[in-house]
């Protein structure tokens, strides 16, 4: 099967600071604190093109001053853009080298007017998390990395971070301006110093070819299992490895309880909802 995709970031779209900006709970008193540095890739790219950059999302989660809850994240700061993404499947990322820790990739189709006071409306947010086995510097495997293709029906809805269960509507392709790479505690179940490489954010298509899309490589190996939570359902999640050892070690991370309401006001206040 054919599959193409569409730079957002990276690739041949190069990573510019100047595109994410930041936003950590020390909006309402925490004390967690995250970057994206533009860095070196330590991951060959897939399509054999000399594309060297790569974005560290890296900072320190903080979860004492809060009580237990605590994120940090980078979002994109060109919402404006029309990037009318209905001609694609999903989402796909390349992480490199990680921590193995929890990692949320959301996206945002609606953007509402900011109150009065400046602060950003309350929204729903579409969640998609993911964790790659640790990596140190000593191993070469994350030179092809792990490669993670998302449609858009594994995205799940949250409003101010409480899943939305049997809401009717879909995410809106057309409407996707806003990406963000979080880091939260889950509850207290991560903590620390934390980094994660991400070589570059497309959209990709399975089948017939998009206008102005390149063809991807297809020879590598689907992970078809996912761990169940016995809480609540899982997060659909495929990621596709380019011969790497990384991505046929990676699982599905479990959905655990979700956070309660401090963290909710936390996270509604930064990702608007």
């Amino acid at each position: 099967m054919t599959v193409t995709r569409k730079y957002l970031f990276g690739g041949d779209t190069p990573w510019s600071k100047q595109d994410w900006t930041t936003c950590d709970d020390r909006i309402r008193g925490g004390a967690s604190a995250s970057r994206l540095s533009i860095k070196p890739s330590t991951v060959d790219h897939i399509d054999n093109q000399p594309y060297s950059s790569s974005a560290f999302f890296h900072g320190f989660l903080d979860i004492t001053t809060l009580g237990g809850a605590g994120f940090a994240s980078q979002r994109n700061t060109t919402y404006t853009l029309n990037w009318h993404l209905e001609k694609y499947d999903g989402i796909e990322f390349i992480v490199g080298k990680s921590d193995g820790k929890r990692y949320s990739f959301v996206l945002k189709d609606e953007m509402l007017p900011k109150r009065p006071d400046g602060r950003e409306q309350s929204s729903l947010n579409w969640e998609y998390e993911f964790v790659v086995p640790a990596t140190s510097d000593c191993e070469d495997r994350t030179r092809e990395g792990t490669v993670f293709r998302a449609k858009w029906c594994d995205f799940e809805p949250t409003y101010r971070g409480k899943p939305q269960e049997g809401l009717t509507r879909r995410i809106l392709p057309r409407n996707i301006k806003r990406i963000t790479l979080m880091m939260r505690s889950f509850f207290g179940m991560q903590s620390g110093d934390f980094e994660v490489e991400i070589k570059s954010i497309a959209v990709f298509k399975e089948g017939n070819q998009v206008d102005g899309a390149a063809p991807l490589r297809q020879d590598g190996e689907d992970i078809a299992e996912k761990l169940r939570n016995e809480y609540t359902p899982p997060l659909s999640s495929r990621a596709e490895s380019f011969g790497s050892k990384t991505a046929k070690e990676t699982d599905e991370p479990k959905r655990r309880g979700r956070p309660n309401s401090l963290l909710l006001r936390l996270l509604s206040s930064c990702c608007g909802g």
